[in-house]
């Protein structure tokens, strides 16, 4: 009992310290150590490693020094012990401390042991269940992309900064390593550029990579304010706002400060980190030339930037001519919207109610060039690749028309061009901490481009964007520019007014 007790004052502690009460974290952990005497031998040890570790954090403010020592002796109690979870969380916690002390070249070498242990974890599992996108330990990476760049070591930066969006472990073991910076620079085309976004606790930096290198700014924008800022502009577009404050205000954080180098670019191809994912970034207002940025450019977005130069390898492959493939939902608005997608196309599959079941998708998708799904998604935050797209029940067969992502990412979808996402999402005000995790699970399993929507999209205007953009498809556009042709044809009907236009979002590259 003792041990529990302990264990809970020391989780709480975490949290209290999160919310800024350290007085009230700082009598937790003293009483958890109070503790410490009467808790069994065999369980002491794992006890006093969590009150250390609370303890390092508490003191890292008032005396940084002595936080490293805590530090240390938690991971000494740890060592040899086969917990790589606990050892990079607690080297995180040490790096801390010597970020505190100025002692960079030691938090360096810190960061780079827990981030070993967390990779090597990571590297051992095959559940996707088990280590979240909000565990603790990512936090390894973000220090590291934030320490390189206060060092001025771009390359490093960004590499660290890569192996941090690649949050699945099918991403990790699926997709071709990490490329170099230069490498990046020297795929794109003198018109494209890359906006890859690192949000930390206090500051945003924004990257601009092009074929002739490189910047990097940084914004003072804090996690807090990020979230509030895409929760405003997801209500503008709801709202169909006159004015599009939050969209200006994205623009001038994100875009402005780069508007200089990106002259001459008409591809952007955007790198959101959380909480961005929810952001329209076709609707960034630009208030100087009151003009949206689907106006200017392109736009798609990308879970790393690597992954670009994979698709752009890829893209080489014959396209593959087959009939699309269109899959109605579990309801009548849905299998309308199927419906009316399928009659664009002269000749298309339809699969609606009771035939749209998990087995014909997982047997016919792979095979068609285009997919269109009107089923819905349960996202899965945490853990992306337990997301699950909702089919039909087989005939029988309970609970059957459920697919988890996972069970895409290990497919191979080589002959598909396309996935339209078209199914509702949860109304989520906060934005997606991570890229959704079915577009993440199609770009795993090798679709060049998905295609997806942001919530708060009723389902009549769901349908029309739909249609909008499959009658571009079928005339041989390519998917960039079946939907930034849609987007920018609706701006001129709509007399430039913000609206549910900008709900559509391409991930990938069809180049």
């Amino acid at each position: 009992r003792e041990a529990a007790v302990a264990e809970a004052l020391t989780r709480r502690a975490t949290t209290l310290m999160s919310m800024g009460r350290k007085t009230d974290a700082q009598a937790d952990v003293a009483e958890a150590r109070d503790r410490l005497s009467g808790i069994d031998p065999l369980l002491r040890t794992r006890i006093e490693v969590l009150v250390l570790a609370s303890e390092s954090a508490l003191q890292r403010e008032f005396n940084p020094t002595l936080a490293a020592a805590t530090a240390a002796r938690a991971i000494a109690l740890v060592q040899g012990r086969g917990d790589r979870v606990q050892l990079a969380r607690l080297n995180l916690t040490l790096a801390k401390a010597h970020i505190a002390t100025g002692h960079l070249v030691e938090a360096n070498a810190a960061l780079e042991q827990g981030i070993q242990a967390f990779e090597a974890e990571r590297a051992s599992l095959s559940d996707e269940g088990r280590i979240s996108t909000l565990d603790e330990s990512w936090q390894l990476l973000e220090t590291a992309v934030q320490l390189a760049l206060e060092e001025k070591d771009r390359d490093r930066a960004f590499a660290m900064a890569e192996r941090a969006r690649a949050t699945t472990l099918a991403e990790a073991r699926r997709l071709p390593a990490s490329e170099s910076l230069k490498a990046i620079e020297q795929s794109l085309a003198p018109d494209q550029a890359i906006v890859a976004l690192n949000q930390f606790e206090d500051s945003l930096t924004v990257w601009l990579i092009r074929a002739t290198g490189t910047d990097v700014v940084v914004r003072p924008v804090s996690r807090h304010d990020a979230r509030k800022l895409v929760g405003r502009q997801r209500d503008e577009i709801r709202l169909n706002a006159q004015t599009p404050n939050a969209s200006a205000t994205l623009y001038d954080e994100i875009v402005r400060p780069l508007a200089e180098r990106l002259r001459g670019v008409s591809r952007i191809v955007i790198v959101p980190d959380a909480p961005y994912q929810g952001v329209a970034f076709a609707a960034l207002w630009n208030t100087s030339t009151r003009r949206f940025l689907v106006e200017d450019a392109t736009l798609s977005l990308a879970t790393t930037a690597s992954s670009l130069v994979t698709r752009v390898r890829q893209a080489q492959s014959p396209d593959n001519p087959q009939t699309p493939l269109v899959m109605g939902g579990l309801d009548e608005p849905a299998n309308a919207s199927a419906r009316a997608v399928a009659a664009v196309y002269q000749s298309a599959e339809l699969l609606t109610g009771a035939s749209a079941t998990a087995a014909r998708f997982m047997a016919d998708a792979p095979t068609r060039r285009v997919v269109q799904l009107s089923t819905p998604v349960a996202a899965n935050t945490a853990y992306p690749l337990l997301s699950r797209v909702m089919f039909a029940n087989a005939p029988n067969r309970p609970n059957s028309g459920a697919v988890m992502g996972r069970e895409i990412a290990a497919q191979s979808f080589t002959n598909t061009n396309l996935v339209v996402l078209a199914g509702p999402a949860p109304d989520d005000r906060e934005g997606d901490e991570g890229a959704p995790g079915m577009v993440r699970a199609f770009l795993t399993a090798g679709v060049p481009t998905v295609v997806g929507m942001l919530p708060g999209v009723d389902e009549s205007t769901s349908r029309d964007l739909l249609v909008g953009f499959h009658r571009l498809l079928a005339t041989g556009a390519s998917p960039e520019q079946a939907l930034t042709t849609y987007q920018r044809s609706v701006l001129k009907s709509n007399g430039g007014r913000l609206g549910a236009w900008s709900a559509l979002v391409l991930y990938g590259s069809d180049r």
